[in-house]
């Protein structure tokens, strides 16, 4: 087991090449995964957060930051605040809404943006 933690304070990096770079109270705990920074963040098996606080990867999940954002499904990506991505294949982007956001099946592509959107 090859795992590292980079700095910070309560740091854990109990997975086989999984990291924490630094940080506080974060986890990387499973297989590769990897914590770029942040407060209280966690990831499993070639889960991924980059950074912010709260936030889960679990395995094949990715959350690049923002807060208490959730990528439960394989591949799936929560960004923002309180985005859920429950299932495989999930893109859930949330405003800055302080209320839970989610999706609702496999392969979904879901925003919540609630000063409007723009494309083009």
């Amino acid at each position: 087991m090859y795992a590292t933690v980079g700095g910070g304070y309560s740091n854990l990096a109990n997975g086989a090449n999984g990291t924490v770079a630094g940080g506080d109270n974060n986890q990387a705990a499973g297989t590769a995964a990897t914590v770029g920074g942040g407060l209280n963040n966690w990831a499993s098996a070639y889960g991924v957060v980059s950074g912010g606080r709260d936030n889960t990867a679990n395995p094949n999940g990715t959350v690049p930051g923002g807060q208490s954002n959730f990528a439960s499904g394989d591949y799936s990506l929560a960004a923002g605040r309180r985005a859920k991505a429950y299932f495989d294949g999930d893109f859930v982007w949330a405003d800055s809404t302080d209320a839970d956001f989610g999706s609702s099946a496999v392969n979904q592509f879901v925003v919540r943006a609630s000063g409007g959107v723009g494309l083009g």
